[in-house]
């Protein structure tokens, strides 16, 4: 059976071959890519931006929170002190 040699613009098989044209749908289809790249990129740091404002409002929440709670606690604390004290008082004067 005869080889068959490939064509003479065609490279033989099992070998890469580049092309050096370039054509202009994929020109505009890398251009698209590359605008679709760059706002998906200005988008994501408009979203990291906020994102960042929202942990920081957040946290003010928190400390605002925190202190709260640390002032209620502190009063319960006084509260209990003078229910003590006086019940010591009421005590003492019980004893015969």
């Amino acid at each position: 059976m005869p080889e068959i040699s490939p064509q003479p613009d065609q490279p033989p098989r099992g070998q890469w071959h580049l092309e050096k044209s370039v054509s202009i749908t994929h020109l505009f289809s890398t251009i698209a890519a590359i605008a679709t790249l760059v706002v998906l990129g200005s988008k994501f740091d408009t979203r990291v931006t906020l994102l960042e404002q929202q942990v920081a409002a957040q946290h003010a929440v928190d400390s605002r929170q925190d202190k709260e709670v640390d002032d209620f606690k502190r009063m319960v604390r006084e509260d209990y002190r003078a229910i003590d004290d006086k019940l010591q008082r009421l005590i003492e004067r019980a004893k015969p």
